[in-house]
């Protein structure tokens, strides 16, 4: 049984367990020793309001005691010390900036017509405060200076004027290799800001675990994007239903093939295998079976990415995206192999 501390947090009481506030009283002195002087003070208060407002809409939720997985998702969405520490990032920048003006004023003298200018003091982010999907193009139009809805607009076009699934599968690539701005010092560096004290709690103030998609209300919301939008959440929809059926049989025809399998290999007996059309050639059995999950890990992926633009809930972190990628190429390889290998020994 753990102990239950209560900790006032910014004007705030919780109720937090042991191993929680150890945690979060460590990442706060953390934060202290990073930040110091007046401008210091004034970047831990800030934070200290944002992890108060999370905390808020944990307890919101139904939570009676904060617990270490909400302190670890608190400080996985405000950033470590370490990531925030701007000495390192402002120092390496410099230079950098003054070789990429350096470098842009060489290119417009040799082609006056056109330069295509790559901006070395931003990074490549997916926007989550502007996203139709997953704020791929958001992220696009940010670094490049363009305009997030025109990108869109191409984009569109391309697909209906050629094959779809070209552009959705390297849309999907973008997706997973593209990490999203969803800490303060990563928007800071998307929009090619200096990561100061000042600029980031300013940034603190407006991250959030699951930031709002660019709507209405925003600033920058016009009726390009309200319709970009609408179109978005239709087409996932269709989606998520579609892959969702697909997903579900694909994982009973997984199930009932596998249990089948084992049986048939304990008491020798193949009905329930020769039921389904399927010869018990073990080479064959496998590949199906491989297939079948596979298919069964993409089709709930993209339900998951669907429910996460429709319903604004958070995505896959980046670790469990990894972990899925790794088996689904594991499977793809294993149908690969036993595939071939079970059509010619057939």
């Amino acid at each position: 049984m753990k102990r239950t501390f209560t900790a006032n947090i910014n004007g705030q009481v919780f109720n937090i367990d042991e191993d929680a506030f150890n945690l979060l009283n460590n990442y706060l002195d953390q934060l202290r020793l990073t930040f110091t002087g007046e401008e210091g003070r004034e970047i831990v208060g800030d934070m200290e309001s944002r992890i108060r407002e999370l905390f808020e809409a944990r307890l919101s939720q139904g939570v009676n005691v904060i617990t270490i997985a909400d302190v670890n998702s608190v400080i996985a969405t405000m950033g470590r010390p370490e990531e925030l520490n701007p000495d390192a990032e402002t120092s390496a920048a410099a230079p950098a900036a003054g070789s990429a003006t350096a470098q842009e004023h060489d290119d417009a003298s040799e082609h006056p017509w056109y330069t295509l200018r790559l901006p070395a003091h931003k990074r490549l982010f997916r926007n989550l405060k502007n996203k139709v999907f997953g704020g791929v193009f958001g992220g696009l139009a940010c670094y490049l200076g363009w305009n997030a809805n025109v990108m869109r607009l191409l984009f569109l076009i391309l697909v209906l004027c050629t094959r779809v699934y070209p552009f959705a599968i390297i849309y999907l690539i973008l997706w997973m290799i593209i990490p999203p701005a969803n800490t303060p010092r990563r928007v800071l560096q998307m929009r090619g800001e200096p990561v100061t004290p000042g600029t980031l709690g300013e940034a603190i103030m407006e991250s959030g675990n699951t930031p709002p998609p660019l709507d209405e209300r925003s600033a920058d919301g016009n009726f390009w994007t309200m319709l970009f939008s609408f179109i978005g959440k239709c087409i996932m929809l269709l989606m998520g239903l579609f892959c969702g059926v697909i997903g579900f049989a694909a994982l009973v025809g997984f199930l009932v093939i596998s249990i089948g399998a084992f049986i048939a290999a304990i008491t020798s007996n193949v009905a329930i295998l020769t039921t389904f059309g399927i010869e018990m050639q073990w080479l064959l059995v496998s590949a199906v079976i491989c297939g079948l999950l596979l298919v069964a890990l993409i089709s709930f992926a993209i339900v998951w990415g669907a429910c996460s633009v429709i319903f604004h809930t958070p995505g896959a972190s980046r670790r469990t995206t990894l972990f899925i990628t790794i088996i689904c190429i594991m499977l793809l390889i294993a149908v690969c192999i036993l595939a071939p290998l079970a059509v010619a020994a057939l």
